[in-house]
């Protein structure tokens, strides 16, 4: 009897062991990786709203990223010339395919950016907003700490061409060498400088706001434009971020992109080009006794800058020039500020 209950137990322990051991080795089994492109803790835009604002600034380029100073210019009487464009990209819900939106414009038209006393103008300020598919914002989404650790847009040059009268240069395709980018994001995110936001964009860059100047003129380019989304973080090498036109190849390496679309961008003029215009032209001029044939070289090759850009006739671009250099509305605190 001592002998068969000394069996049992034995025989109990080992089962005991058997099981525990089982429970431990399922315990150490490897975690099914998350799927972080369907754990994004955001809802994939299904529509953009850019929108540019043609600017002044109340403070030098160089500190922008600290005190702010881009201000929307007046507007104007020119119908082409805006100071405020808006593009929306969308996804068409009946064909699966992005498509430019009824409600904006499919090209956005600026200018070269000569410097005036350390201030180049214009700047152009660029917001960026996203929707999804019912049509509801979801651009607060994209700005709790977690998510700004992991995302930024970058902006990059492609398929740059020069347009008539322009100058083709060997550095034509580089990004830095078209046109300027400072990240200017703020905190809260839907407030200005002016309401007393905190600008961010320089230590954590996104880019749902930022600031554009054009380094080149007579030049037609698609903006390239891609949202990264990092599986930890955006940052390289402790706080390092990538500049706006060149993703760190790491990054592939870490994370995907929510959305990556282009944008069609015209360099149709030089603000400086407005000084070769014969003097004699002003709002008081009566335009009906102007003829192309009584203008010189310099003032008709910017009539014919106007008249590419906007489809238009001589006499319709010579409007447009008169209406946008001449007829402004006053300096005001209205309009948009960073």
């Amino acid at each position: 009897m001592k002998t068969k209950t000394i069996k049992t137990k034995a025989l109990m322990l080992l089962c005991g062991a058997l099981l525990t051991f089982g429970f431990t080795a399922c315990s150490d089994d490897p975690q099914k990786p998350v799927d972080e492109t369907k754990n994004k803790l955001h809802e994939d835009p299904a529509k953009v709203e850019l929108i540019l604002v043609d600017c002044h600034l109340h403070a030098q380029w160089g500190d922008i990223q600290e005190h702010g100073g881009p201000h929307q210019n007046p507007d104007t009487e020119a119908k082409h010339i805006k100071s405020v464009q808006k593009i929306i990209w969308q996804l068409n819900p009946a064909t699966k395919k992005w498509e430019f939106g009824n409600e904006g414009q499919k090209k956005f038209y600026v200018q070269k950016a000569p410097w005036y006393d350390g201030r180049p103008a214009p700047i152009y300020l660029l917001f960026i907003k996203y929707y999804n598919a019912a049509g509801k914002e979801i651009t607060d989404q994209f700005q709790t700490e977690d998510q700004r650790k992991i995302h930024q847009h970058f902006f990059m040059a492609e398929n740059v061409k020069t347009l008539p009268r322009g100058k083709e240069e060997v550095d034509d395709q580089q990004t830095q060498k078209l046109f300027d980018y400072l990240y200017c994001d703020t905190d809260p995110w839907n407030k200005t400088t002016k309401e007393g936001a905190k600008l961010i964009g320089k230590k954590s860059p996104t880019g749902f706001k930022g600031v554009l100047r054009f380094l080149k003129t007579r030049k037609e380019f698609d903006m390239r434009i891609k949202l990264y989304h990092g599986y930890k973080s955006k940052f390289l090498d402790g706080d390092k971020t990538s500049p706006y036109y060149a993703p760190d190849n790491r990054l592939y390496q870490n994370g995907t992109f929510d959305i990556d679309y282009t944008i069609p961008f015209v360099i149709y003029m030089d603000r400086d080009d407005t000084s070769n215009m014969d003097p004699t032209i002003d709002e008081d001029t009566d335009l009906s006794t102007i003829s192309e044939g009584k203008l010189d070289d310099a003032s008709n090759n910017l009539i014919y800058n106007l008249m590419d850009a906007f489809n238009l006739k001589w006499q319709e671009a010579l409007e447009e020039y008169v209406n946008f250099v001449y007829k402004k509305k006053g300096h005001s605190e209205e309009g948009y500020w960073l």
